[in-house]
């Protein structure tokens, strides 16, 4: 067995990228197999960042901490949503980018990277409800044109999605 090597951040997301994954996994050289564990930002609901299926809501006697706030968020319907990305045009979508609805910031990629089975550059992004469906990310003081997708990407080598 070989020792575990640090990886570029890219190495480890595009294998969960591509078939939807919640992202930031580890992984050694030989095996990229995604180990199932989750970070998220400090803030970021479950229900913002496509987790919401974790949170057992029923039987509506069982309280947890944070229940309170979570049905408030899932009453309001102003969740934000994670969706997936491709972009349009050349160019590799990386975590931290910001997602734009014509001049208004309405959202931010949690993970992003090229994807060898698409050909293409794929994120996951969080954004706002409302956020509509023209967005553009900027790339280095560049907005170039993202289209919102379903995830998963792909699946067993081929793709979900239209290209």
């Amino acid at each position: 067995m070989t020792a575990a090597r640090p990886l570029g951040r890219s190495r480890v997301d595009v294998p969960s990228l591509g078939f939807g994954g919640v992202p930031l996994a580890t992984s050694s050289q030989r095996d990229l197999t995604v180990r199932k564990f989750v970070l998220l930002p400090i803030g970021a609901s479950p229900l913002a960042s496509g987790l919401s299926w974790t949170v057992a809501f029923e039987p509506a006697e069982r309280d947890f901490i944070g229940r309170t706030a979570l049905e408030k968020q899932k009453a309001a319907g102003s969740v934000a949503r994670f969706v997936g990305l491709v972009l349009e045009d050349k160019g590799v979508l990386r975590g931290h980018q910001k997602i734009y609805a014509g001049e208004r910031e309405v959202g931010e990629i949690t993970s992003g990277g090229f994807s060898p089975t698409l050909e293409r550059s794929i994120a996951m992004a969080r954004i706002s409800a409302g956020a509509g469906d023209e967005l553009t990310v900027d790339i280095r003081g560049k907005r170039l044109a993202v289209r919102r997708v379903k995830m998963p990407f792909a699946r067993n080598g081929k793709a979900c999605i239209d290209l």
